[in-house]
């Protein structure tokens, strides 16, 4: 059988962020996602932070109000519509942006609900000046313009400072990406250099203000001061740049600082290491035995080759190294469990060079009976 790589789909690149994001969650009503932080923060149930920024869409204080574009210096009731129209858009901004800090577990959820209700109670004070707007002296403008004003202070002023972070904070000193420029559906392993004091499980996050680019995961020992992850980039786009932010967070949920990646995506197909089929001589295995196999690939890229092969059962998988240049054919064995009952693995293969940039992949569902 041949599987060609052109006509597979891969969960993995879906979401182009290293694996962890959905262990601990599921999906609940409506859509959403119930989802378990690190303490102390607990369960919460994630947003849909698109539909968020959609309430905020076509709001436009003086287009509502049929006034043409505004100066920048003009009447106090110009100044007034152009405050008002930028305090929507700083709203729309911050909203978001606490959407996405609550969905990585970067708030409580009663600091989220606190936070959300001055957000919309912002909002709801603009729209409600809006009528204000139509007609309007002088006097009346210049006392509308302050009453935005100390809107737009209010919701650009934290009620408390953060705390200072404890002298044991988590400290992120590095992450390292040998290539920061990725075609469409690659992607690149990386390694996260910290510091940490506090014993237990850490957990990395990796935030994004493009659309769809975010992650988190569990570092099980972070004792060794280093993780490993990977970034890519989605097949269906084009051009864009993704600003990737890490952070860490130790057991107790103290946050380490911020450590900012951007990498390109080129919207280009993609070029270089390629895996181009994989072939299997059965489909159909006995529990307790093995098929044969060979992944065949080409293109340019940097020796030693690792190949890896994963199910998406527990306990398939496996890496081997390729070091001569020469050769573009490798054979495997594929097994099926004795122990356990019928079940269907689907193996997904692929290649990565000495720089850490991984092929497209390839897929081969196996049948254990």
């Amino acid at each position: 059988m041949t599987v060609s790589w052109r006509h597979c789909l891969v969960a993995l690149l879906l979401v182009p962020a290293c694996a962890g994001d959905g262990a601990n969650a599921r999906s609940g009503d409506a859509g959403y996602q119930e989802y378990e932080c690190s303490a102390p923060i607990g369960k919460i149930v994630r947003e849909d932070c698109s539909k968020v920024a959609l309430r905020y869409e076509g709001v436009s204080i003086s287009g509502d109000l049929g006034v043409g574009p505004v100066e920048a210096s003009g009447s106090f009731t110009e100044q007034a519509l152009r405050q008002a129209d930028d305090l929507v858009a700083l709203l729309k901004e911050q909203r978001v942006a606490l959407c996405n800090d609550f969905n990585t577990c970067k708030l409580t959820v009663s600091e989220y609900r606190a936070e959300r209700q001055a957000s919309d109670d912002s909002y709801v004070a603009v729209l409600t000046l809006k009528d204000k707007l139509k007609q309007l002296d002088a006097q009346s403008a210049m006392q509308l313009l302050a009453e935005i004003q100390k809107i737009r202070r209010g919701a650009t002023t934290k009620a408390e400072p953060a705390p200072a972070a404890p002298s044991d904070a988590p400290g992120l000193s590095a992450v390292r990406f040998a290539v920061k420029a990725l075609d469409r559906g690659q992607y690149v392993d990386g390694t996260l250099d910290f510091n940490i004091k506090s014993p237990g499980p850490a957990r990395v996050e990796g935030t994004s203000d493009t659309d769809g680019y975010g992650f988190d995961f569990v570092v099980e020992d972070p004792r060794s001061g280093h993780a490993g992850l990977f970034v890519g980039c989605y097949a269906d786009r084009g051009p864009h740049v993704v600003r990737w932010t890490f952070a860490l967070r130790d057991q107790r949920g103290v946050k380490s600082n911020d450590v900012v990646v951007p990498i390109e995506c080129t919207g280009r197909a993609p070029s270089g290491l390629t895996v181009s089929e994989v072939n299997v001589e059965q489909t159909d295995v006995a529990l307790g035995a093995s098929t044969a196999g060979t992944v065949r690939f080409a293109g340019p890229g940097r020796y030693p080759l690792q190949l890896h092969a994963w199910g998406d059962k527990p306990g398939h998988g496996f890496d081997w190294k390729v070091d001569d240049p020469a050769v573009v054919q490798s054979g495997f064995t594929l097994s099926c469990y004795a122990d356990r009952g019928q079940y269907d693995v689907t193996w997904t293969f692929n290649a990565s060079d000495a720089q850490g940039l991984h092929s497209n992949p390839v897929s081969v569902t196996i049948h254990c009976r």
